[in-house]
């Protein structure tokens, strides 16, 4: 459960601290699974003479700042910690607030610490997180040519779901539809794309701009993933990990694959926000990126 402070510069109008407050809310739901309805805000403003910030402590060119205090229970690891930044920051820029001027930060307490009326310890009394071993499990289940386009299945918070938005990115990838393999991927900075062609991508517009060029080539890629293991490290998190094979004009491919997803239920559902694969032949590798390169 959080509470969040935010403080703007009095400079600001009551619709833009809405609009950065809602901002907040959502990164919170969106980086670590926070409850929609567990909202808690102080929103205040203040005046020239009421802040001191240091306009370029540790190279970042401050002016108008915007403060966001976030006190939650402790738990989160620190690359949530960092998804979370990253998430804030982008929902501050949307409402009009300079990048360089959100100023996030976090203070941890254990559940004993709140009180959320009638002097009760509420949060104290509420159920631990399920803390029992991930699950591993081998899918009857395969996906290629023949895949859907299940995109809106893919709001269902359960396994389901995150097989409806794995089998549209197939889709997507053996059909060469650019928009919806983009709309598979989460559209936040920090997702990642490791793979023989492109290296290492962050984002979703660096990991787009991969497949268009794939698409674009002279041949048609035509994939199917198998041997599918699902592991569920979290209610909210699944890993796919297999082999894709198939070809890209007369090359034979064969990929190590791993296809990771979030629930995000402000995003539409289940996203892809990992990707890594790898060739273990040398020489199909060579042929396959000469190949895309042309």
């Amino acid at each position: 459960m959080p509470f969040v402070r935010i403080s703007a510069p009095a400079t600001s109008s009551v619709e833009q601290r809405r609009a950065i407050a809602a901002g907040v809310h959502r990164a919170l739901v969106d980086a670590l699974g926070i409850p929609a309805g567990d909202r808690f805000q102080l929103i205040s403003s203040y005046r020239p003479d009421e802040g001191v910030f240091d306009p370029d402590y540790l190279d970042v060119a401050r002016q108008d700042v915007v403060v966001v205090e976030i006190t939650l229970v402790r738990g989160r690891t620190d690359e949530q910690k960092r998804a979370l930044y990253g998430r804030i920051k982008a929902e501050l820029v949307a409402a009009g607030v300079r990048s360089e001027d959100v100023f996030v930060t976090l203070t941890e307490n254990d559940r004993a610490d709140w009180s959320v009326g009638d002097g009760q310890a509420q949060v104290l009394d509420l159920p631990r997180p399920d803390l029992a071993e991930p699950v591993a499990e081998r899918l009857a289940f395969t996906v290629g040519s023949d895949a859907r386009n299940r995109l809106a299945a893919s709001s269902d918070p359960g396994r389901d779901g995150a097989l409806a938005a794995l089998e549209s990115f197939y889709h997507a990838l053996n059909h060469a539809d650019l928009d919806l393999l983009e709309a598979v991927w989460l559209d936040d900075p920090l997702v990642q794309l490791n793979n023989p062609l492109g290296g290492i991508l962050r984002g979703r517009e660096q990991i787009t701009a991969l497949y268009a060029r794939v698409f674009s080539g002279p041949v048609r890629l035509g994939v199917r993933f198998e041997e599918i293991v699902a592991f569920t490290p979290a209610p909210t998190a699944i890993i796919f990990a297999g082999r894709e094979r198939g070809s890209y004009g007369d090359l034979e491919l064969a990929i190590r694959t791993t296809r990771c997803f979030t629930y995000q239920p402000a995003r539409g559902g289940w996203r892809q926000t990992h990707h890594h694969g790898s060739i273990d032949d040398p020489e199909q590798l060579r042929r396959y990126q000469q190949a895309v390169a042309g």
